[in-house]
């Protein structure tokens, strides 16, 4: 940096409402699957304009910078509870170790049961959600070395509905835009 210039950042939020108003879109008509792309610019005060299209490669491959120029955030359909049916767990440990002390926890109804690998590097596990449940919650359970942790969800339909690699503890997002209810 040169003697006598600063450096400026900025940081920005927008909902999904909101870009949605400036689009003149109907949120109504969203669902999963769908996806916002963003776009961004950056305008020096001599009026030249950088993006992703005309920027260097010293630039453009930098995480850092190429985030600035183009993103998106994908829309997920979450329900309170996971249509009915059988849920597959496959869960690998990248270490061969086993989960040590990581697990998953699913709550139907107020009942628990955990997924984890004792011992080995990969594991798998069935859980059904029966018709008429009125509450389910999937938890990742935090342990030791969770960046040694890998695991996908398939819902009823067969499809991935998660697929999560070095999880932090909480709750695990779903998306359900493949199943029904």
């Amino acid at each position: 940096m040169k003697e006598g210039k600063a450096f400026h950042a900025y940081d920005f939020t927008i909902t999904a409402e909101d870009a949605f108003t400036a689009l003149d879109l109907d949120i109504a008509n969203v669902e999963g699957g769908d996806a916002l792309n963003y776009r961004g610019e950056i305008t020096l005060s001599d009026g030249r304009t950088f993006t992703s299209t005309n920027s260097g490669d010293s630039i453009n491959s930098e995480l850092f910078y190429n985030d600035a120029f183009s993103f998106s955030s994908q829309f997920v359909c979450l329900f309170s509870t996971p249509p009915p049916g059988e849920y597959i767990i496959d869960m690998t440990d990248t270490y061969g170790d086993g989960w040590n002390g990581n697990s998953i926890k699913v709550t139907i109804d107020g009942e628990e049961t955990y997924f984890t690998i004792e011992d080995g590097a990969n594991a798998s596990g069935t859980i059904t959600i029966p018709s008429g449940s009125e509450s389910g919650t999937w938890e990742f359970v935090l342990g030791d070395y969770p960046e040694e942790v890998k695991f996908k969800i398939y819902g009823p339909s067969g499809s991935v509905i998660a697929d999560v690699s070095a999880p932090s503890g909480g709750e695990i997002t779903l998306n359900l835009c493949s199943e029904s209810l």
